[in-house]
């Protein structure tokens, strides 16, 4: 299984918990991915708080793949959720390689 975390702009306007209800309730998503908190619900990224959550993919795939289709999941299943403009969604590999996918509003 591979973990992806997800980082949540405040203005996308969607909490944690309404993203990982939306997510493990949506058929098509939760075959994908188990969406679950974490404990550190806050992330530092580019100096604003971000509300955290992460995807646990049981695929057994190279880490490069997981991650696009973890972006391109994510991606689809907010522009779902939200009103336009599409949301901004950026992949970050920190040094110890985890993956974290952050959704902000475009300006």
């Amino acid at each position: 299984m591979q973990q992806v975390q997800v980082i949540l702009s405040p203005e996308i306007g969607m909490s944690v918990e309404e993203f990982v209800t939306a997510w493990n309730t949506s058929e098509k998503y939760h075959q994908l991915a188990q969406a679950d908190t974490i404990d550190t619900q806050l992330r530092q990224f580019d100096s604003m708080q971000m509300a955290a959550i992460i995807l646990t993919f049981a695929l057994g795939v190279g880490t490069g793949v997981v991650t696009d289709f973890a972006k391109d999941a994510v991606e689809d299943f907010i522009g779902q959720y939200l009103p336009k403009p599409p949301p901004e969604v950026k992949v970050v590999t920190q040094a110890d390689g985890t993956t974290i996918i952050i959704i902000t509003v475009k300006p």
